[in-house]
């Protein structure tokens, strides 16, 4: 394993990319240029509280590694988006908790399941309710293909962060496959379900 500092970042690769793991590979989240991702942004090494709490990270990001070789997959609970989608996908699963649906977001990021994974309602911005009667949009989610949001209620805002964050997370996760495909990347055939092999098993050249 090879550490490198790169201002005030430390970069993490193997010593020769590519022996014990893929030299890259999005869905095991090691970079284009061969460094390990180790979270949404490069660990900061500016003090010793800093350095002390990176051993630990990277100890973690091996053991992710390790399950992936066993399973073929990340490990449950830990998957996430690639490039700025995860960004997206972290303002999603703030919105999830707060309305009581982490649990049934992970499922539709990680397996595919229930309504989150599938076409999202579009939402309408109703005027304020003259009724308090009005049902709560959450009541008839994956059953409307619009939900009419009540003025004024939290978690309508909520549930709208959720829709939006998630249709600009998989917005930027195409993104991010489409340009991995264009500069000639290709899946290293080590997890399930990665859209590059995908490609591959439909003939698109790859380099």
């Amino acid at each position: 394993m090879k550490l490198d500092l790169a201002g005030d970042f430390v970069c993490v690769s193997e010593a020769v990319p590519g022996t014990a793991l893929p030299a890259w590979c999005m869905e095991r989240h090691i970079n284009g240029d061969m460094t390990f991702c180790l979270g949404l942004d490069k660990p900061r090494v500016l003090d010793e509280a800093q350095a002390t709490a990176f051993w630990p990270a990277l100890r973690t990001y091996l053991l992710y590694q390790q399950f992936a070789d066993r399973n073929r997959r990340w490990p449950p609970g830990r998957w996430m988006s690639h490039g700025d989608a995860a960004y997206a996908q972290q303002r999603a699963e703030t919105a999830a908790q707060a309305l009581g649906l982490a649990e049934d977001y992970g499922r539709a990021l990680e397996f595919r399941e229930g309504w989150l994974a599938g076409t999202l309602p579009r939402l309408v911005h109703a005027r304020p309710a003259k009724r308090a009667s009005t049902s709560c949009p959450l009541l008839h989610v994956g059953r409307r293909r619009a939900l009419r949001l009540r003025d004024g209620c939290v978690r309508c805002l909520n549930l709208a962060a959720l829709i939006e964050a998630e249709k600009e997370r998989r917005r930027e996760d195409v993104a991010f496959v489409a340009t991995m495909r264009r500069f000639g990347y290709r899946c290293c055939r080590t997890m399930h379900n990665c859209a590059l092999e995908e490609d591959d098993a439909h003939g698109q050249q790859t380099l």
